[in-house]
């Protein structure tokens, strides 16, 4: 017999799940579905500088994040000097700091799709930013 703290625990489990799912339908909903695996492949497999080194961000030091926090977005040139990217999720600009940007890295990748792509943490830090050809 299957008890109440089963069946909270199972409630639970089934709330969780659903949020993870709209999340991540969130993440993927924001590129069409044709180029769904292209993004996918594209954020694994992107890994950050690692700017704390002495070869100033010529290795590369881990993920840069996963579908959840990359996503296409703006990039501009912006009034402090920096490149800044669009921050979807709390409306606004936030800067990308030096060494983040692939061209600006002695083996840069391109945007998968031509378009400017950023992983912003929670904190807001663009720990990884492609530019893309169409902005």
């Amino acid at each position: 017999m299957i008890g109440r703290h089963e069946i909270i625990a199972g409630l639970l489990a089934l709330v969780l799940v659903f949020f993870l799912a709209q999340s991540c339908k969130r993440a993927w909903g924001q590129h069409p579905a044709h180029e769904q695996d292209l993004h996918l492949k594209f954020y694994w497999n992107w890994q950050k500088p690692d700017l704390s080194s002495s070869f100033s961000g010529r290795l590369r030091n881990g993920s840069c994040c996963n579908n959840l926090d990359c996503h296409p977005t703006k990039v501009r040139w912006g009034p402090t000097g920096y490149w800044e990217a669009w921050w979807d999720e709390r409306g606004r600009w936030v800067q990308i700091g030096r060494g983040v940007i692939e061209e600006e890295r002695p083996d840069p990748r391109e945007s998968p799709d031509g378009e400017s792509h950023a992983c912003i943490t929670k904190a807001g830090n663009v720990v990884c930013a492609v530019r893309g050809a169409k902005g």
